[in-house]
């Protein structure tokens, strides 16, 4: 009988929107190493893994002064003396709290390929749907969520 139980939760939609974020969260880190180990052609992503490096040191922006007769970081701007990367800075602290807490960045990654595909079941939820027609949009969105994880 305990057998048979297992089998019926394996079944349950929920439990398969579970099982499927956690494909999602490996594939997504699988792609991330295996395909783009050198980042992608995206050029965003250096400057996305640049800025959370800068908060992963403690600050939030750079001194403008030692580098203003040299270079400027690319898509950075001066204010104030400083300088400020353009990207808001939710992403990139999320990047610099996985890099504090697991050591890598990409880690992050995995955790938002999975978190849409729960959020994929959640809305399919929210518009009333059944458990069982909320459960196509997450296994359509487990296996897109690695293609743009890919930093």
């Amino acid at each position: 009988m305990r057998g048979r139980l297992t089998d019926l939760r394996l079944r349950e939609p929920m439990s398969i929107v579970i099982v499927l974020a956690i494909v999602s969260f490996v594939l997504s880190l699988v792609v991330a190493h295996r395909v783009f180990p050198l980042l992608s052609a995206n050029n965003d992503e250096a400057v996305y893994l640049f800025q959370a490096r800068v908060f992963r040191s403690g600050h939030l922006t750079l001194p403008a002064d030692g580098y203003r007769d040299y270079f400027r970081p690319w898509m950075s701007s001066e204010h104030d003396q400083k300088l400020v990367l353009v990207f808001q800075p939710v992403f990139p602290a999320l990047l610099a709290l996985s890099d504090l807490i697991f050591g890598s960045m990409r880690v992050a990654l995995g955790a938002i390929a999975a978190g849409s595909v729960l959020l994929m079941y959640a809305l399919g939820r929210e518009l009333h749907l059944s458990p069982r027609a909320a459960a196509p949009g997450s296994y359509t969105d487990c296996w897109s969520s690695p293609v743009p994880s890919r930093g």
